[in-house]
């Protein structure tokens, strides 16, 4: 039992230099508690000092988030958290970094995302 959850997640590249992303590892958590653990291993080209998207597509467990559905709906915001790494590649140079990002995200906003 779940819930597909869809989006082009916006990002920016500040560099005065292209890049590409070979490959995305992360977790999403909504309020401190994890929903889904999301991989992208396919190439995305970034243009630099540009703005690009990555499609997320993950099946939330609706079962592990029900101890956080009453604190989600009467806050009417959602804390989401992505944390893990990408695998860049710049020229012949391939890296890895990490990252944490968090936001909080109004439900109403929320709920359009979810099939």
């Amino acid at each position: 039992q779940g819930s597909l959850v869809s989006a082009n997640v916006k990002f920016y590249n500040p560099n005065g230099f292209g890049l590409k992303l070979k490959r995305v590892d992360m977790d999403i958590s909504l309020n401190g508690k994890l929903a889904n653990h999301y991989l992208l291993d396919s190439t995305i080209v970034i243009q630099k000092k540009d703005t690009f998207y990555i499609p997320v597509s993950i099946k939330l467990d609706l079962k592990n988030l029900l101890s956080n559905a009453l604190q989600i709906f009467m806050s009417k915001q959602v804390k989401i958290t992505l944390e893990g790494k990408v695998k860049l590649k710049r020229g012949i140079i391939p890296f890895t970094r990490h990252f944490h990002f968090e936001v909080n995200q109004p439900m109403d906003s929320l709920m359009k995302l979810i099939n």
